[in-house]
């Protein structure tokens, strides 16, 4: 919720734009999902960025990415 100001002088109500959030304010249920779009459904995360973006949700490629590292591939010999 935002609060909304008010000019003593003319009465003319204003309000502060929005807070943009950032790939740090990602909560446990956004990594949920990327997590299993991309491991459980198989979908790059381009194409999740394109889903957001239609959901009008401004994340980049590059932001999905950071801090992801490929799950380390079985031992061949064992």
């Amino acid at each position: 919720m935002r609060e909304k100001l008010v000019c003593r002088a003319c009465d003319a109500i204003t309000q502060p734009p929005a807070r943009t959030r950032g790939a740090r304010d990602a909560g446990p249920r956004l990594l949920a999902h990327v997590l299993l779009a991309k491991y459980g459904l198989h979908l790059p995360l381009h194409r999740q960025g394109e889903v957001y973006q239609r959901d009008g949700i401004d994340l980049d490629v590059s932001t999905l990415q950071i801090g992801w590292e490929a799950p380390p591939k079985p031992d061949a010999a064992g």
